[in-house]
């Protein structure tokens, strides 16, 4: 004997239905986490959070007007200046030249111990009342070094004079020197030395060698 189809209902078709929505996972929801039970997270820093500062420099400034030194040239250590106490002046050869004379003068380190000698001397010749004739040597603005003098050696430098007797230069032939003055280079205190070279227009450069000097 057949047996007639089995037919559901439209009630149980719907039931049916409802059960299989009800196990999926609505579109869009958020993915469940994965962080474990109990677990926190920690919060993001504020981006106002304070910036540590750089490290400070240090600029050191060399004071204006200080001396120069001439390239590659290297300066002596733990040397002091030579002081005007422990030089004596000595009067070197006299060299002329199309109108010109140059005379070069030595300061003598008379001490036990080296020192050194940076730049230019003051430099001025003074007639019999010991005044300055004319000007002081003006400097020939050449670049200088420091020269180290051992003892009984000598710093050189040289000073040019014009021939007074040439006309247009100002000069009087009849200026008669006395004595020559001379400040060490950074010295407040001269040397003198008896001298009759010519005063006209006088320049004077810097200290630039050292050796043998005269006793």
């Amino acid at each position: 004997m057949r047996r007639p189809p089995l037919t559901l209902s439209g009630t149980a078709v719907l039931l049916a239905l409802a059960g299989c929505g009800a196990a999926s996972t609505p579109q869009g929801a958020p993915a469940p986490s994965s962080a474990a039970p109990g677990s926190t997270t920690a919060p993001a820093s504020p981006s106002s959070s304070p910036t540590t500062p750089a490290a400070s420099s240090t600029t050191t400034t060399t004071p204006a007007g200080s001396p120069t030194i001439a390239p590659g040239t290297a300066t002596p250590t733990g040397v002091t200046a030579c002081i005007t106490v422990q030089l004596r002046l000595v009067a070197g050869p006299v060299e002329g030249t199309a109108g010109s004379f140059y005379a070069t003068f030595l300061l003598r380190n008379g001490g036990t111990h080296p020192c050194s000698l940076r730049g230019y001397p003051g430099f001025a010749l003074l007639s019999a009342d010991g005044a300055v004739i004319q000007h002081p040597a003006t400097r020939t603005g050449q670049p200088y070094r420091t020269v180290l003098v051992q003892p009984g050696q000598a710093g050189a430098f040289v000073v040019r004079t014009v021939d007074a007797t040439i006309p247009g230069t100002g000069c009087d032939p009849a200026w008669k020197t006395a004595t020559v003055q001379v400040y060490p280079p950074g010295q407040r205190s001269a040397l003198r030395q008896p001298s009759h070279l010519q005063a006209c227009n006088l320049t004077v450069g810097p200290v630039t060698s050292s050796g043998p000097a005269p006793g």
